[in-house]
């Protein structure tokens, strides 16, 4: 189910795609695949959310995203716990302080337009 789910968002199919992934964590909530697969939907929504000026919506979607990563993170077989244990911190971080998302955001923002201003001079 988790690659049907793939192909799902690979379609543009955001919302079958997450109905997919959830009945896959009711027919084996030890598999770690399908949780991941919802955290990250998540997560790309809040980092789209915060690049289009959406900040509060952003941080409500990372809120929500946590909480599959942890279920990620508790599974039986996790295949990288070390790396998701420290997103999983890294992302905490920032939904207690979210002031380090919004000058993650500016420096992004900041970067872009000296590149924009250098691709003119060229």
């Amino acid at each position: 189910m988790g690659n049907l789910g793939v192909t799902y968002i690979n379609l543009g199919m955001e919302g079958t795609a997450l109905d997919t992934w959830k009945v896959a964590t009711q027919v084996n909530p030890e598999y770690e695949v399908p949780w991941y697969n919802i955290f990250s939907t998540y997560r790309t929504k809040a980092v789209m959310a915060i690049q289009h000026g959406r900040y509060l919506e952003g941080l409500d979607y990372m809120r929500q995203s946590l909480a599959y990563l942890k279920k990620t993170i508790e599974c039986k077989v996790c295949h990288f716990p070390d790396m998701w244990k420290a997103e999983h911190k890294q992302m905490q971080l920032a939904i207690n302080n979210p002031t380090l998302v919004f000058q993650e955001e500016l420096q992004r923002l900041e970067k872009l337009s000296m590149d924009l201003i250098f691709m003119r001079i060229q």
